[in-house]
């Protein structure tokens, strides 16, 4: 795929959410959604299936190609990796990518009944780990007499630029 289309314009991850409304609705009284791992699945596709529509809509740019693979995380839910190639736009600038990565908390402007705000920091912020939670899974150190430390490298500094280090791997603003 690289050889023919070039690099990957952008590397999506997305995740089942058990508490979307159709797996909600859909449950028996008393059900979790654990209950239900087939209505998680049916569900997760259908947004699946969805997403990749809008994506070869166009709206990152002219598609060209994608490959994805579906996994399952330890808790069970379905998380899907898409590699897409777009046609005529790399994002390759950080004025190019914060058009489309938003590494930040919603501004409470945007977001006056903090709905949003409440989704991205129960589904979408790592921690807490480091010295507010040495004990938190992530925490690892390389040899005995090592200090744990994050193995995902957090918590990160905040930066107001997202900046573009020659290894091509960009550190958001956030």
């Amino acid at each position: 795929l690289v050889r023919h289309f070039g690099k990957p314009a952008l590397f999506i991850t997305f995740t089942a959410n058990p508490h979307w409304p159709e797996i909600i609705e859909a449950l028996l009284p008393g059900q979790q959604p654990t209950d239900q791992p087939d209505l998680i699945a049916r569900v997760f596709n259908l947004k699946r299936e969805a997403l990749m529509k809008d994506l070869k809509s166009g709206i990152f740019g002219s598609y060209a190609a994608h490959c994805f693979t579906v996994e399952y995380q330890k808790r069970g839910l379905p998380h899907v990796h898409i590699a897409l190639f777009l046609h005529d736009h790399c994002f390759t600038t950080a004025e190019s990518i914060d058009e489309v990565v938003c590494a930040e908390l919603p501004d409470p402007a945007w977001d006056p009944t903090g709905e949003l705000a409440n989704i991205v920091t129960s589904t979408m912020v790592h921690g807490p780990c480091g010295e507010d939670n040495p004990k938190a899974p992530c925490m690892e150190s390389k040899h005995p007499d090592d200090p744990a430390k994050c193995k995902r490298n957090y918590p990160q500094e905040f930066t107001d630029h997202t900046t573009v280090p020659e290894d091509g791997f960009p550190k958001y603003r956030c």
